[in-house]
């Protein structure tokens, strides 16, 4: 990533939402990073304030990053959860950015089209996984997304 492009990319796992003008003893500026949808983290919004903050059994961190950093806050995530941390570039997004992210994310229909996808705008690599790993991953993500879609329509 180019060092002019570091506070101004959309690229990554999710489109975080922050909310704004809502202040608090917590968050005096009235900013918070709102989960819309990473799986296993936040149960109520967390302030943009540096900090630690305990939901539920999780423990999470929320700090300002470097000036040469990548993004402007990361989420550091429980150590049970299923990732790490996220970063989040603090800019306004149109909400056209989020419907090119959703057709994206919804529309592959094969094992080389996610596959190119994952590697395209995750910057994932899976060269050294074997292919059958790939086709059974590849199945069981199928499967569940149908499952899901399923469930949707029944509700």
């Amino acid at each position: 990533m180019r060092a002019e492009d570091r506070h101004h990319t959309t690229r990554g796992l999710l489109l975080p939402a922050i909310a704004e003008g809502l202040p608090s003893d917590t968050s005096p500026s009235g900013r918070w990073w709102v989960d819309v949808g990473l799986g296993d983290a936040l149960y109520d919004p967390v302030p943009l304030v540096q900090g630690a903050y305990a939901q539920g059994p999780m423990r999470f961190g929320m700090e300002a990053v470097e000036p040469e950093g990548l993004g402007d806050w990361r989420l550091s995530h429980d150590p049970s959860g299923w990732f790490t941390g996220v970063l989040l570039v603090d800019r306004p997004v149109e909400m056209n950015v989020f419907t090119q992210r959703h057709v994206t994310d919804h529309t592959c229909e094969s094992l080389p089209e996610w596959v190119d996808v994952l590697k395209s705008e995750f910057d994932l690599s899976f060269d050294d996984v074997p292919d059958e790993a790939m086709a059974a991953l590849w199945t069981s993500v199928r499967r569940t997304h149908d499952e899901w879609l399923a469930s949707r329509q029944s509700a």
